[in-house]
Formats: C-alpha cells, structure tokens, sequence
C-alpha cells in the first residue's frame, strides 16, 4: 500500500517499484513478475484561503476553538467526493484511539463538535460562498 498527499511523489514510487521487479526479472532468467494497481484514494488540497475553510476556522474561533489544518494519511468519503468535484472538509471530532478496539470519543468532546455544527449552521447560512 502506498499513500501520498502529491500525486508526483505515488508516481516516482510506482516507477521505482517497476524498475525493481524489472531488476528482480534480469536476475532470474525465466521469472515473470506482474505489478497491478488500484487507486482507493486519490489525494487532494484544500487552500488555507478557501472560503469554505474560512467559514470553518470563523465558526471554530466564535465558539473558543483554536483552528488547526493538518494532514492525514487516511482516507474518507471526502477524498471521493473531492474526486468528483464536490469540495469538503474532514472535521475531527476528538476520537481517542481512534480505528482501534478502544476507540472512544469523550461527551465533552460531543458537546463541542454540537455546538460546532449548530455555529457553522449559523455561518453557512449568511450567504453563499
């Protein structure tokens, strides 16, 4: 499995690990190797000034969230929706072990991301970005 956020570095990686069966092959006379690929996530960037984001970080910094933009190596719904030109954001709700057997998200993790929905509500619903 390979993941990338840039689509140039998937590529160098695809070509190296061809270039190595294709070695492995000259090695041993006779050998065949075949290499397939499938694509489950494609990655993809949102702007830091994208209205959208915008509108996120000014509902987060109203209710005293402090913003903060990283990324992951996972994949979601958003990564195909963006692949379709539906544009999202990925928002944490404060899972801890998250993925695992213990995974758990605290109340007063809940009560936050609540009253985060019901403050981007109220931005979102201004006007159109």
């Amino acid at each position: 499995e390979l993941r990338s956020h840039r689509a140039e570095s998937m590529a160098t990686c695809l070509t190296q690990i061809e270039q190595i069966l294709k070695e492995a092959q000259a090695k041993f006379p006779g050998s065949t190797a075949t290499l397939e690929t499938e694509t489950s996530c494609d990655a993809y960037h949102i702007p830091e000034d994208h209205p959208g984001l915008l509108r996120v970080k000014q509902a987060m910094t109203a209710i005293g969230l402090t913003p903060q933009l990283i990324a992951t190596n996972g994949g979601s719904d958003n990564n195909v929706f963006m692949k379709r030109g539906l544009e999202g954001l990925v928002l944490s709700c404060g899972f801890v072990e998250p993925h695992s057997l213990k995974e758990r998200v605290r109340l007063s993790e809940m009560v936050t991301c609540t009253r985060l929905i019901v403050q981007l509500m109220a931005e979102f619903s201004k006007e159109k970005f």
